[in-house]
């Protein structure tokens, strides 16, 4: 989420740059933004052939429920037993040092990776 946050960061300083100095003074992230937007419009790794080819031969109405909403939830409710409104209490438990630490590094190295990407 790091790398998504700085983006919106980096997105905010253009507007504002862009506003007090005019559409000069950012035309190069504009022209940057621009090449990364039409990169990911023609990524193969974005859009593969084999899925839109597996797309075009779903069966008719392969999007359609078989059931009505009503008895799903209700099939869903007894084989899950879920309570009303269920939690997660991960946030909850004690954290040492070491998982603190490394909870950090893990987002730390995602971050990075996001980053490296992206260039």
């Amino acid at each position: 989420m790091v790398g998504v946050h700085l983006a919106k960061i980096q997105e905010l300083r253009v507007i504002k740059t862009a506003l007090e100095q005019g559409k000069v003074a950012v035309q190069a992230d504009l022209d940057a933004s621009q090449v990364a937007a039409d990169a990911r419009k023609n990524s193969r790794e974005i859009h593969r052939t084999c899925v839109a080819e597996r797309l075009a031969n779903l069966p008719k109405n392969a999007d359609q429920r078989k059931s009505p909403f009503a008895e799903r939830i209700k099939l869903q409710n007894a084989w899950l037993n879920l309570p009303l409104l269920p939690t997660t209490n991960i946030g909850s438990f004690p954290q040492t040092t070491e998982i603190r630490h490394a909870r950090a590094a893990f987002k730390k190295a995602i971050s990075a990776w996001r980053i490296t990407k992206q260039q």
